[in-house]
């Protein structure tokens, strides 16, 4: 009797881990086939959280390009414009410190601008801050109840930041919810099966 229990209970952790393995890979496979998106919130991509690259290790025409947008900005700190592509320039060459700097700026002059707003999260998601990177996307849906980007990054940064698989079912499901044909829908539905799954598992 108590080596069925045990088996019973090695089936069990066996199982979890396979589902697991299973959200992982499809997890990775959304994180291919969704790049950046500057017009609708940056989607979190493969890379994991981490420190901001340091100025010394871009090439010199990505520094000229940045000394340029700062020099527009010097002449003309109204253009938000140049601000957003200098911020956009900072988080794409991993300077995330720097580019959040300049989404706040924005935000200043722009308060509601959801996309803005959450590409200031998922910077901080890759400062290794998830509490803060979920309390700007909660701010984003202030803005924008219903913003797909802004749910699909919530969901991740619950899951892989807080290990609250709940939290990003919630995020998920209404992000299915209220946009039935994101290209992501298929992907998601089948993780958040696997979510639920292991939960009841583990119950």
């Amino acid at each position: 009797m108590q080596i069925d229990v045990i088996l019973m209970q090695q089936t069990s952790v066996c199982r979890n881990t396979m589902l697991m393995i299973a959200i992982l890979a499809g997890m990775a496979f959304i994180y291919t086939i969704v790049g950046p998106h500057p017009h609708e919130g940056r989607s979190i991509a493969t890379r994991s959280a981490q420190p901001s690259k340091a100025p010394s290790t871009f090439p010199a025409a990505k520094e000229a390009e940045l000394n340029r947008l700062k020099s527009i900005i010097d002449a003309n700190s109204a253009d938000v414009q140049a601000m957003t592509n200098l911020a956009n320039s900072y988080y794409d060459t991993e300077r995330y410190e720097e580019a959040i700097v300049w989404y706040h700026k924005i935000l200043e002059k722009n308060p509601s601008d959801v996309n803005i707003s959450t590409d200031l999260g998922t910077a901080l998601w890759y400062l290794q801050k998830p509490d803060d990177a979920i309390a700007q996307f909660n701010h984003s849906l202030e803005i924008n109840p219903d913003h797909p980007q802004t749910l699909f990054n919530l969901g991740i940064v619950k899951l892989h930041g807080k290990n609250d698989a709940k939290g990003a079912i919630v995020a998920w499901e209404r992000l299915l919810r209220t946009s039935p044909n994101d290209p992501r829908a298929a992907q998601l539905k089948s993780e958040i099966e696997i979510l639920k799954k292991i939960s009841q598992n583990s119950n």
